[in-house]
């Protein structure tokens, strides 16, 4: 108020033959100097999956991308419900996680699930091949397809590394992978002599 001895910011209280000045919430100081509080400087002022935004004298919280309400509470966006929300390949899964999703492409497709082909038809083996199935399963849930590829891929490498000293071997090929907890199903191909 004009001529107040209080500062703009502050609440000025009239008693018997003085006065009080009392910071407006909001702002911290003595009444007669007051400042912002920045309420984003104290972790818990917003929920833990959102964003908060010092404004003079105040603030405002907002959920992270993939949280859904009012920013003190925020709840996990399922994209993977609606094909509106995510973008996944239809010959994928869509897997949603916390505050996000994870395409991984279906049995006999192979890509990063927003991109999946078919897996090429392998070569006819050898007359006198031997196959043995080998399924390697990895339980660690993968946040990105990316590093689940990496992990198949090296598992068939470590596969041929193991393999390729023994005598008749042939090759190794991945029949079929599902990703999340890694599941690899691959053949190894040995020959046999012939007489």
């Amino acid at each position: 108020m004009a001529g107040s001895p209080c500062h703009l910011n502050a609440q000025c209280n009239n008693t018997i033959g003085s006065f009080t000045c009392k910071c407006k919430t909001g702002y911290t100081g003595n009444g007669t100097h007051c400042s912002d509080i920045n309420e984003c400087l104290t972790p818990t002022t917003c929920h833990s999956n959102a964003q908060c935004r010092n404004t003079v004298g105040s603030f405002t919280c907002n959920c992270s991308q993939g949280y859904v309400s009012n920013g003190f509470q925020c709840f996990d966006i399922n994209e993977c419900l609606s094909m509106s929300t995510n973008n996944c390949h239809m010959n994928a899964t869509c897997s949603n996680t916390d505050g996000g999703f994870i395409c991984f492409c279906n049995s006999g497709f192979t890509g990063d699930g927003v991109n999946c082909q078919v897996l090429a038809t392998p070569a006819p083996l050898p007359l006198n091949a031997v196959v043995f199935e080998i399924i390697t399963t990895i339980n660690i849930n993968f946040t990105s397809p990316q590093k689940a590829n990496a992990i198949i891929n090296l598992d068939k490498e470590l596969l041929v590394v193991a393999l390729a000293p023994i005598p008749g071997y042939h090759s190794v090929r991945k029949i079929s992978d599902r990703q999340g907890s890694v599941i690899v199903t691959s053949e190894a191909i040995f020959t046999t002599s012939q007489t």
